[in-house]
């Protein structure tokens, strides 16, 4: 039978090409009968026109109108013919992304570390990238079809009314005619438009299916790309290449790519240099004036009745001119190299870096000004001058170190050659991450003293190790050839890190916002009193004229209400969870990859069938992030709701407490069972413990379960409420805390 069908296969593909030669040919046919038949109708339209000249006042609608509307028709046409084309190209573009995806997955499940494959998945991943546009063009044919399908709707009405209108007007004389002609008209739009909104609603299906194949394509990509190696590991083949590497680096024709590719993004667009040219000109211009704008800031906040938030709010936007030149030339380079038409991988590899250069340079810039005497960090948020200036220190040798080699791997990765970025670009990376990993070593030196307090040792010690353990990671995984990998990873923990940076530095920002707050409120009350112990006879004491004698005030963070500083470290700590999962959006789809890894399997029996229950890396690791998750929403959402009910309801304290007490109950056995979900145990395996440990505790546990029974009981009915006084004989107390079991 395989035989058979294996013989059928040629003359069936000999009839499919024989049926699609004849569609052709047949396609070619109906178009050129079109345009013989607009044609004619064009003619006529300009016969009829020219037949009487007396009457061209009278024609309606204008001939300029009516040869558009025959344009039109025309240009449907071949719009129509030319989705006809495409329909062609969809179908065979779907089909051979089904093979590749088909093919991939087929590689995937054979297995094994290899090189090979991760090139494949890289070849995959640029042809995806670049078939991305796919997705807009389905959305502009959808919109296209629906503006031809209201339009449909449109000349049917109109065809309608010249129908009736034709009922009414006598049949004879040029007016005649020329309405004929017009209802020929919209006849063969309607026909024209009719055929258009098929062959798009035709083309969207294939069109769709393309998409679809690119998507599903796309996923497993994600899924896979950071688990395979890019490279080769390093051996005796890689040691031996270098001997090839000077000849490679001075060979002019290895940078051609890059020179092409840097001359199309600034010597070939002259608006965008000058542009860029003049604004980084003005922000350097305005910058020079930033120095003496901070110092006179600065010393107006050292004054507590002149400081304002507005003056650190300038003061940082002066900071930001004063840094700006530099990120946003390189800012602007990258983003021209992201726009090039044909840019292939390593044009992409320098623009993404670039970006991130210029974002490096900002911030660290941004820190090294906020760090000086006059600057936003020690001026107005009281940063330490000792801390502030060793980091600075530090950051004077790192920063120029990193930035470098960071250019240096972008430039190796950009060779035309590969082996420069198998070469060069694999050692460049230990480097570029070595030197943040000696830079975080020499500031948790004890000697430096920037970690102090009772924890200081423990914090030096996880910062080292976090130093050696990121060096040797980058290490061991550069040297088996996950290139890709360190540098996905270590642009999203640079995103992470200034992400980090920024959201603290809003909490600081934040909280000095809230501590002139209650300064300002201080000083109000004091006005206050001044002016009731002054009396009405003492003269002005407060107001225009008068002397204000207040004693220092030392305001610290621990003035600001407890609450307040809370909801204001839940908001900021909520908006970072948000944006760290905006940086690691494309990354996440690679922890898909982890449910493939099954830890254990175990059989379960569900009525009479045995099903088999496997658990993944990917569920244990959920769960543990689960459980961490919901044991800090126990420990800290009750607080906050215990706060919004005190703001926006009448409850009392009482009613306060019962509704968070609950709250972490049920938290607690939510943690509870969703963990153990993740984990593969079901309920009806557990209730049989559960029926067990019930049995123990009616036996040996009998007045805990009651004293917890009776502290849930006190919770809903309230016979005692916290703040209550109890007497009990000659010892007296108010309750604090009612717990399930005992109420102190």
């Amino acid at each position: 039978r395989l035989d058979l069908l294996a013989a059928e296969l040629p003359a069936l593909e000999f009839i499919a090409a024989w049926i699609q030669r004849h569609r052709d040919r047949l396609s070619a046919h109906l178009a050129e009968r079109a345009n013989e038949e607009l044609r004619a109708l064009r003619a006529e339209i300009l016969r009829v026109f020219e037949f009487d000249p007396a009457v061209q006042s009278a024609l309606t609608p204008p001939l300029e109108t009516l040869l558009a509307n025959v344009e039109l028709t025309a240009d449907w046409q071949r719009r129509a013919r030319d989705l006809q084309l495409r329909q062609q190209r969809d179908a065979a573009l779907a089909e051979d992304l089904a093979q590749a995806l088909g093919a991939l997955q087929d590689r995937l499940e054979l297995g094994g570390v290899s090189d090979a494959l991760g090139r494949f998945l890289q070849d995959e991943s640029r042809r995806v990238r670049q078939l991305g546009m796919l997705r807009s063009s389905l959305q502009d044919m959808q919109r296209e079809s629906s503006q031809a399908r209201l339009r449909e709707l449109t000349l049917r009405q109109t065809l309608r009314d010249l129908e009736q209108q034709a009922a009414l007007r006598p049949d004879e004389g040029a007016v005649a005619r020329w309405a004929r002609l017009h209802q020929s008209t919209v006849e063969t739009q309607l026909q024209a438009n009719t055929q258009l909104t098929e062959a798009l609603e035709q083309a969207q299906v294939f069109l769709a299916l393309a998409v679809r194949e690119v998507d599903a394509l796309e996923q497993l990509i994600n899924e896979s790309l950071l688990w395979w190696p890019s490279h080769g590991p390093v051996g005796s083949g890689w040691l031996t290449g270098w001997r090839l590497m000077p000849g490679l680096l001075v060979d002019a024709q290895g940078w051609l790519g890059l020179r092409s590719a840097l001359a199309a993004a600034t010597l070939q667009r002259p608006p965008v240099i000058l542009l860029t040219a003049l604004a980084m000109a003005g922000l350097w211009l305005l910058g020079r004036r930033a120095p003496e704008r901070l110092a006179d800031l600065a010393g107006r906040t050292r004054h507590r009745f002149t400081d304002r938030m507005s003056l650190t709010l300038q003061a940082l936007g002066w900071t930001l001119v004063q840094v700006a030149p530099v990120p946003v030339g390189l800012l602007a380079l990258g983003t021209s190299l992201v726009w090039l038409p044909d840019a292939g991988s390593p044009v992409e590899v320098v623009s993404g870096a670039l970006l991130l250069l210029a974002g490096w340079w900002l911030c660290v810039r941004l820190f090294d000004r906020l760090g000086t005497e006059h600057g936003v960090g020690c001026a107005h948020l009281g940063w330490s001058s000792v801390v502030v200036s060793r980091i600075r220190g530090e950051l004077a040798w790192c920063l120029p170190v990193f930035l470098v080699t960071l250019v240096a791997v972008a430039v190796s990765f950009a060779h035309d050659d590969p082996l420069v970025g198998d070469l060069l670009g694999r050692s460049l990376l230990v480097v570029l991450i070595l030197a943040p990993a000696v830079c975080l070593w020499r500031l948790s030196d004890p000697r430096v003293g920037l970690v102090s307090g009772d924890r200081a040792a423990g914090h030096r010690r996880w910062l080292r190790l976090t130093a050696v353990a990121l060096t040797l990671t980058v290490g061991l995984l550069a040297g088996a050839g996950y290139l890709l990998t360190i540098l996905t990873l270590l642009g999203r923990f640079a995103v992470s890190l200034l992400v980090v940076a920024l959201g603290w530095f809003v909490f600081r920002l934040a909280l000095r916002a809230l501590l002139l707050g209650e300064t300002r409120l201080l000083i109000r009350r004091m006005r206050e009193q001044r002016a009731k112990a002054a009396g009405p006879g003492q003269g002005p004491s407060v107001g225009e004229g008068a002397v204000l004698d207040l004693p220092e005030t030392a305001m610290s963070v621990e003035h600001v209400n407890q609450q307040t500083r809370r909801l204001l470290r839940v908001s900021v700590i909520g908006s970072l969870v948000l944006a760290l999962l905006w940086a690691w959006a494309d990354v996440l789809p690679a922890l898909v990859w982890l449910d493939g890894v099954t830890l254990w399997t175990r059989t379960v029996v569900v009525g009479d069938a045995e099903l088999v229950s496997r658990v993944s890396l990917q569920a244990v690791l959920l769960a543990v992030l689960l459980g961490v998750l919901l044991t800090l929403a126990a420990r800290n959402l009750p607080g906050l709701v215990e706060i919004l009910l005190a703001r926006s309801t009448h409850m009392d304290a009482a009613g306060r407490y019962t509704v968070t007490t609950l709250l972490r109950y049920a938290l607690a056995v939510i943690a509870v069972i969703s963990v153990f979900s993740l984990l593969g145990l079901r309920w009806s395996e557990l209730q049989w413990l559960v029926a067990a440990l019930t049995l123990g505790l009616g036996f040996g546990l009998q007045e805990v379960v009651a004293n917890f029974v009776s502290g849930i009981i006190m919770l809903f009915e309230r016979p005692v409420r916290v703040g209550d006084t109890i007497t009990i004989g000659e010892y007296s107390g108010t309750v604090a805390r009612i717990r399930t079991r005992a109420t102190t």
